[in-house]
């Protein structure tokens, strides 16, 4: 009955996501499935961290509580039939962790926590335990689902989240929200009134209590600097004897996340084991990706429905949003100045190379039918040799991903990396029996296909000492069936007063990525050196076809390309004038350019969006970049 349940669920999600048919490829956000809620039945229970008392009531506002202590008392008698709301006072003071775990609601009557009172006084401020110690812990800790938590202030520099999911059971974790939260400086030590936002520190010296650390035995990595550390995090960490768990139903909408390390808003995915991914405490079976067997903890069990709505972050350790899931949304998204703290590779005095650390600010994994529009990402650094620094990422094991409507910006590491990934791993039948050649586990590659980048806009991405780092694609490790069209992509190659050539599309490594498209963008090299740029290494784009791009101030680099554009657009003057701030969203207007001729060049393309990306209906508009007029 289990698998029969399995089936018709997934069945369902897939039909009230998006039936557009090309997935989810549309103009706009698919149904939303949120549960409506009628508190009108709740019990509420009042707390005021500066002057409740715990002896109180807590039933009016008159006698509110005190401790976080008694939040996590009162909240295991929380129930369908015993709905409680917990309301902390605006412009009060919470010590201490608060721990929400035990009770038993449903996604109509969750547990409710947020505030009341005069929100200008600032939201409740939880400021956790504030101490340096050798244990790991949160300053919010929930631990069952049908929860709604809005409206806090979370910070603690020596915690290890801010707010952190962590089942401790077998299952779905449903109906989470988290909204109009501010979570800061959590597992983050810099001194704001020290350093500049903009101009990171140059060294690890410092960094020993979350970056890498050297010993005179060997390497060994910094116990603080993981993903599943930072701002807001949901983790599926349970064991095998406890068995497979996942989310379905989360929303993160409207938080505001600043310094914490090394991850903004992160869904951890342990039990989504799958080639490319490569860990996992499932049994995967090879026969069919969407098998689940949660029982017997054989199968793939993909978070689904994953919202994360309007964040903002800004000055984050490492990686700014990382979503997986299937039928899920990162929409509407801006973050700053992630891979701050880089912890990249460095020699220490005694001659020992730290580890070396990955991070982008916007990215998807292991993910399949995800909407990914209108996100911003700006000023990722590159320091320390740490790697990738993309403003955005389709990274290993995705399909069918429609990245449209972003806008990347200043990112030293480039503007969308594309990315795939090999691992060891052990496939099973679904009776669990072990089918890989003498009981081994087997080289397999991640399954990366069928996915898109349509309609964004990329300004004066790479960083200004490397000229190969892109300003358009990064493509690493057989990426196949991929579609770029209608982007428009602006850069520079007058760097710090050299005059080098810019990468336009790479390709990291000798890996093949077969049947790339690339038709309608627009080109613009912005300023005048002479120096055409590049398509650097571009070769192992196997099959590649590139179509109808135009290409301004570029020289000849529509001819260098491993295949020759077929038909480039050449002396059209797109008449852009660059704005004098980047920062917004709304800046893209400014990169519509002002020649009617563009929006007559396009040719027609089976999986040309809708609208543009200032949201214009294009109708029989045959345009170039990502404006249709």
């Amino acid at each position: 009955m289990k698998k029969f349940l399995n089936i018709i669920l997934a069945i369902t999600l897939a039909l009230t996501f998006c039936v557009l048919g090309v997935g989810c490829k549309d103009d706009d956000t698919p149904p939303s499935q949120e549960v409506e809620v009628d508190e009108s039945d709740y019990t509420v229970y009042y707390f005021d961290g500066n002057s409740g008392k715990d002896s109180n009531s807590g039933i009016s506002q008159m006698s509110p509580k005190k401790s976080l202590s008694e939040i996590s008392k009162i909240v295991k008698n929380a129930t369908a039939q015993n709905p409680i709301k917990i309301l902390l006072k605006c412009g009060s003071t919470f010590d201490g962790r608060l721990i929400l775990a035990n009770f038993d609601t449903t996604a109509e009557k969750p547990l409710i926590v947020s505030s009341y009172g005069d929100i200008q006084k600032g939201r409740p401020k939880l400021v956790g335990r504030s101490l340096q110690t050798d244990t790991a812990y949160s300053v919010v800790l929930v631990n069952d689902d049908n929860v709604r938590i809005s409206n806090l202030e979370v910070t603690d520099p020596y915690a290890y989240q801010g707010i952190f999911f962590a089942p401790t059971r077998a299952g779905a974790m449903k109906n989470i929200y988290v909204e109009n939260c501010y979570i800061h400086d959590v597992n983050f030590f810099w001194d704001e009134d020290k350093h500049d936002p903009n101009n990171p520190p140059s060294t690890l010296e410092g960094l020993a209590e979350i970056c890498p650390s050297f010993t005179s035995t060997g390497n060994s990595y910094g116990r603080r600097y993981y993903r599943n550390y930072g701002g807001l995090i949901f983790s599926n960490a349970t064991t095998v004897q406890i068995g497979a768990s996942w989310y379905e139903n989360v929303y993160a909408k409207n938080n505001v996340i600043e310094r914490v390390a090394r991850t903004g808003i992160y869904i951890t995915t342990r039990w989504n084991n799958c080639p490319g991914v490569g860990y996992g405490e499932n049994k995967f079976v090879e026969e069919s990706d969407r098998y689940n067997d949660a029982e017997n903890g054989i199968g793939y069990f993909m978070h689904r429905n994953v919202n994360f709505i309007d964040n903002k972050l800004d000055v984050i350790g490492g990686d700014g949003i990382i979503l997986a899931g299937i039928d899920s949304v990162l929409q509407g998204n801006v973050c700053y100045r992630a891979n701050y703290l880089g912890c990249g590779a460095e020699t220490s005095s005694e001659g020992l190379l730290a580890p070396q650390y990955f991070n982008a600010a916007i990215w998807v994994y292991d993910s399949y039918n995800v909407l990914f529009q209108y996100n911003e990402a700006g000023y990722t650094f590159l320091r320390n040799g740490a790697g990738d620094g993309e403003g955005f990422d389709i990274d290993i094991s995705c399909e069918k991903v429609y990245f449209q409507y972003n806008y990347a910006h200043h990112n030293e590491g480039g503007g969308l990396l594309i990315c795939n990934n090999t691992s060891e791993i052990l496939k099973h039948d679904k009776d669990g029996n072990v089918v890989s050649p003498n009981g081994r586990p087997e080289t397999a590659l991640g399954v990366w296909k069928n996915n898109y980048a349509l309609n964004n806009v990329f300004a004066f991405n790479g960083l200004e000492s490397n000229a190969m780092r892109s300003a358009f694609i990064t493509v690493a490790r057989e990426c196949h069936d991929f579609k770029a069209y209608n982007n428009t992509v602006i850069f520079s190659n007058a760097y710090k007063g050299r005059v080098e050539a810019r990468s336009l599309i790479t390709c990291e490594d000798q890996k093949a990525s077969l049947r790339h498209e690339y038709a309608n963008n627009v080109f613009i090299l912005a300023d005048d050196t002479g120096v055409s740029p590049i398509a650097y290494n571009n070769g192992n784009l196997r099959g590649a076809v590139y179509t109808n791009n135009l290409y301004y101030n570029t020289g000849n680099l529509h001819q260098a390309f491993a295949t020759p554009d077929t038909s480039p657009i050449l002396n059209v003057n797109p008449s852009i004038t660059l704005p004098s701030n980047y920062d917004g969203f709304d800046t893209v207007a400014s990169f519509k350019g002002g020649n009617a001729e563009l929006f007559g060049l396009g040719i027609s393309l089976q999986d040309m969006l809708k609208k543009d990306i200032l949201g214009k209906t294009v109708n029989s508009v045959n345009y170039v970049g990502a404006f249709a007029g």
